[in-house]
């Protein structure tokens, strides 16, 4: 079992069609920004693909169905516990075992709480937002990445072929004192 999930796991490389189908938009350059310096990554490999999240999603599960795992939706976990050889879920008054558990439960996870991770993981505030009719000075073949005055996070700018995918990730004392439109144009707006 192992070996196959190895197996499965090469089969699902960026060169296969399995992920090709998912690809919506590619970037052939990164633009980093820290403190005012702006150092560009060119790369034969492309260093961003942007998918459809939703796509992905779906893909993934059915890949992961083929592998033989179990998916269960709207199965709530009540519990989980770790042993040398295996993972043990009790979920619905059952009981699964498995050499792996994988905690797609999004945010807030239940499964990172029941295992007491939390207190581990620095906690982050993130926000997205795909655009359409913008203008400006933003290249389609970059993909733009900003490192300055967001503690402990970072923003970017992904041109896709007719809008523009914009978002950041911080510490969330921080967004709690700035607005993101105050954030954009003082810092964002004068690099672009």
């Amino acid at each position: 079992m192992e070996e196959d999930l190895h197996l499965s796991a090469l089969t699902c490389s960026k060169n296969t069609e399995f992920f090709r189908k998912l690809i919506k938009h590619v970037t052939l350059y990164a633009k980093f920004f820290f403190m005012k310096r702006e150092p560009i990554i060119p790369s034969d490999k492309t260093p961003v693909h942007m998918v459809h999240r939703s796509e992905f999603d779906y893909l993934l599960a059915n890949k992961a169905n083929e592998a033989g795992a179990d998916l269960l939706a709207k199965t709530p976990v009540e519990k989980v516990t770790i042993e040398k050889n295996y993972v043990e879920v009790s979920a619905k008054g059952k009981i699964f075992r498995g050499k792996v558990l994988v905690a797609a439960d999004g945010y807030p996870s239940t499964v990172t709480r029941l295992l007491n991770a939390e207190s581990k993981c620095l906690k982050h505030f993130g926000v997205s937002a795909e655009l359409t009719d913008v203008g400006g000075n933003i290249e389609e073949e970059y993909s733009y990445f900003y490192f300055i005055g967001v503690p402990l996070g970072y923003c970017w700018v992904f041109p896709e072929k007719e809008t523009v995918n914009i978002g950041f990730v911080a510490d969330p004392d921080f967004v709690k004192k700035t607005m993101l439109r105050k954030y954009y144009q003082s810092t964002l707006s004068t690099q672009s």
